[in-house]
């Protein structure tokens, strides 16, 4: 029973991590597609809903602060873009 309780924790972790990253995937490309078209509609919302996950659900998932997280993926970003910041 252990082994089984295991298994279904080690899943519910899995799926909590991998919400995470497609948020980080989803953020990315938003970001890139507004340095591409700036003030494009769907990537000004996705930015924004990504952002208020990192910095209030994202806590419920992993533990990682979200300020980090959001800095990090924007330099990754404009290093991939060419952008200096």
């Amino acid at each position: 029973m252990e082994r089984d309780n295991y298994g279904i924790m080690e899943g519910y972790n899995n799926l909590l991590v991998a919400v995470v990253r497609q948020a980080a995937i989803d953020y990315r490309k938003a970001l890139k597609r507004l340095i591409r078209k700036p003030g494009d509609p769907e990537a000004l919302q996705m930015v924004d809903e990504c952002e208020r996950f990192f910095r209030r659900d994202m806590k419920y998932y992993v533990n990682l602060d979200g300020e980090k997280v959001i800095a990090a993926l924007r330099e990754k970003v404009y290093k991939e873009m060419g952008i200096c910041h």
